[in-house]
């Protein structure tokens, strides 16, 4: 991974910390069942870094 990569990946964890739970070594976000999932940051994890929601 590039350290590019790396850090953006760390830079959405410092986006989503203080409104999701999320592991980052295990990569799982943990969600609300009523959350709506629009969060973009939430977003680009999913689906550029292969986390589980």
């Amino acid at each position: 991974m590039s350290n590019n990569k790396k850090y953006r990946r760390y830079r959405l964890h410092q986006k989503i910390k203080g409104i999701y739970r999320y592991m980052s070594s295990k990569k799982i976000i943990y969600v609300p069942a009523n959350d709506d999932l629009t969060n973009k940051y939430l977003r680009e994890l999913y689906e550029n870094h292969n986390y589980s929601i």
